[in-house]
């Protein structure tokens, strides 16, 4: 059994992904406008344009908003925001795309060496670290099964 597809193509031009099928090309998505450091700044996808993400940066170059919507709603899908410190830590994000809580507001604490401890103003919540730096605990480790007979069996006949 057998299939008859179309010949398919896609074309990575510049700043632009064209998808061709059977001679006629529709572009896919494309970057509008760039940062003065050639990061885009405007991009639209969805094939006819109907999707649009516009990124904002700040003053060093580093992800300040991003937007992404239609053009009658530009935060219709994704309303993020980013604060980062003078060392580069990000402090704070959200994301409430056309007025919803999607992503609830986080808020991140960091010792005197810039590793992150905190999360939602709980110091230590997120990691600790001994005299020589090493992390000794860790939020996001894996938890080990509460009763032994879950952890799967080595055992082979």
């Amino acid at each position: 059994m057998g299939f008859n597809l179309p010949k398919l193509k896609w074309l990575l031009l510049s700043a632009s992904l064209v998808f061709a099928s059977n001679g006629a090309a529709l572009t896919h998505w494309q970057i509008n406008t760039r940062h003065l450091d050639g990061q885009s700044k405007a991009t639209t996808s969805g094939g006819a344009g109907t999707i649009t993400t516009a990124k904002a940066l700040d003053g060093l170059g580093r992800i300040d908003t991003l937007k992404t919507g239609s053009a009658s709603n530009a935060t219709l899908i994704q309303n993020a925001n980013y604060d980062i410190d003078s060392f580069g830590n990000l402090v704070a994000r959200s994301d409430l795309p056309n007025g919803l809580t999607i992503t609830s507001a986080e808020t991140y604490l960091y010792d005197a060496l810039n590793r992150v401890t905190g999360k939602n103003g709980v110091a230590n919540s997120v990691a600790t670290y001994d005299a020589l730096g090493k992390s000794i605990t860790d939020s996001a480790a894996p938890v080990p099964p509460a009763n032994a007979s879950n952890a799967p069996s080595t055992t082979h006949t």
